[in-house]
Protein backbone atom coordinates (compact mmCIF):
# COMPACT_ATOMS: atom_id res chain seq x y z
CA UNK A 1 0.00 0.00 0.00
CA UNK A 2 1.28 3.23 -1.00
CA UNK A 3 1.56 6.29 1.77
CA UNK A 4 -0.15 9.18 -0.38
CA UNK A 5 1.51 12.15 0.61
CA UNK A 6 2.09 15.82 -0.86
CA UNK A 7 5.46 16.07 -0.27
CA UNK A 8 8.47 14.27 -1.32
CA UNK A 9 8.34 10.42 -0.26
CA UNK A 10 12.19 9.99 0.23
CA UNK A 11 13.04 13.35 2.21
CA UNK A 12 9.65 14.57 3.49
CA UNK A 13 10.65 17.85 1.73
CA UNK A 14 7.46 19.97 0.83
CA UNK A 15 6.94 21.55 -2.61
CA UNK A 16 4.53 24.33 -3.62
CA UNK A 17 1.42 23.49 -5.42
CA UNK A 18 2.45 24.97 -8.44
CA UNK A 19 5.36 22.67 -8.60
CA UNK A 20 2.89 19.59 -8.23
CA UNK A 21 0.97 20.30 -10.89
CA UNK A 22 4.00 20.36 -13.46
CA UNK A 23 5.07 17.24 -11.81
CA UNK A 24 1.70 15.37 -12.41
CA UNK A 25 2.19 16.98 -16.19
CA UNK A 26 5.43 15.37 -16.44
CA UNK A 27 4.48 12.97 -14.31
CA UNK A 28 8.08 12.76 -12.83
CA UNK A 29 9.45 15.03 -10.31
CA UNK A 30 13.42 15.16 -9.35
CA UNK A 31 13.38 16.46 -6.06
CA UNK A 32 15.70 19.46 -4.98
CA UNK A 33 16.65 18.68 -1.94
CA UNK A 34 17.32 15.04 -2.11
CA UNK A 35 17.57 14.63 -5.62
CA UNK A 36 15.37 11.17 -5.80
CA UNK A 37 13.11 10.78 -8.51
CA UNK A 38 9.21 10.20 -7.92
CA UNK A 39 5.99 10.05 -9.73
CA UNK A 40 3.62 12.70 -9.57
CA UNK A 41 -0.36 11.46 -9.37
CA UNK A 42 -3.42 12.53 -8.44
CA UNK A 43 -4.69 10.42 -5.61
CA UNK A 44 -8.06 8.75 -6.26
CA UNK A 45 -8.61 8.49 -2.26
CA UNK A 46 -8.56 12.51 -2.06
CA UNK A 47 -10.48 13.10 -5.42
CA UNK A 48 -13.84 11.13 -4.10
CA UNK A 49 -13.32 13.07 -0.54
CA UNK A 50 -13.87 16.04 -2.87
CA UNK A 51 -16.65 15.01 -4.81
CA UNK A 52 -17.95 13.68 -1.44
CA UNK A 53 -17.67 17.20 -0.56
CA UNK A 54 -19.42 19.00 -3.40
CA UNK A 55 -22.52 16.62 -3.42
CA UNK A 56 -22.45 17.06 0.23
CA UNK A 57 -22.55 20.90 -0.65
CA UNK A 58 -25.22 20.71 -3.15
CA UNK A 59 -27.49 19.00 -0.81
CA UNK A 60 -27.44 21.10 2.15
CA UNK A 61 -27.93 23.93 -0.65
CA UNK A 62 -31.16 22.35 -1.58
CA UNK A 63 -32.42 21.60 1.64
CA UNK A 64 -31.83 25.31 3.15
CA UNK A 65 -33.33 26.55 0.20
CA UNK A 66 -36.93 24.01 0.43
CA UNK A 67 -36.78 25.10 4.65
CA UNK A 68 -37.29 28.55 2.96
CA UNK A 69 -33.79 30.14 4.28
CA UNK A 70 -33.34 33.45 2.69
CA UNK A 71 -31.27 32.81 -0.60
CA UNK A 72 -28.52 35.83 0.58
CA UNK A 73 -27.30 33.33 3.43
CA UNK A 74 -27.30 30.20 1.29
CA UNK A 75 -25.27 31.87 -1.47
CA UNK A 76 -22.80 33.40 1.37
CA UNK A 77 -22.52 29.70 2.71
CA UNK A 78 -21.94 28.34 -1.34
CA UNK A 79 -19.56 30.89 -2.19
CA UNK A 80 -17.70 30.02 1.10
CA UNK A 81 -17.41 26.51 0.52
CA UNK A 82 -16.89 26.59 -2.88
CA UNK A 83 -13.71 28.86 -2.26
CA UNK A 84 -12.53 25.92 0.37
CA UNK A 85 -13.12 22.98 -1.61
CA UNK A 86 -11.28 24.79 -4.75
CA UNK A 87 -8.24 25.63 -2.56
CA UNK A 88 -8.53 21.80 -1.74
CA UNK A 89 -8.62 20.98 -5.00
CA UNK A 90 -4.61 21.10 -5.40
CA UNK A 91 -4.08 19.18 -2.68
CA UNK A 92 -4.86 15.62 -4.39
CA UNK A 93 -1.68 15.61 -6.11
CA UNK A 94 0.61 13.18 -4.42
CA UNK A 95 3.95 12.02 -4.71
CA UNK A 96 5.17 8.16 -4.86
CA UNK A 97 8.39 6.63 -4.91
CA UNK A 98 10.23 5.54 -7.85
CA UNK A 99 12.38 2.61 -7.32
CA UNK A 100 14.70 0.82 -9.48
CA UNK A 101 13.50 -2.90 -8.91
Amino acid sequence: MHKETTACPWCGAHCSEQTGRAALQAERHICPVCGRPSRAVRSKKRIGVWLLLAAVLCLLDFLFLVLGVPLLPVFLLTAGCTACLWCFRGHTVVFRKITDA
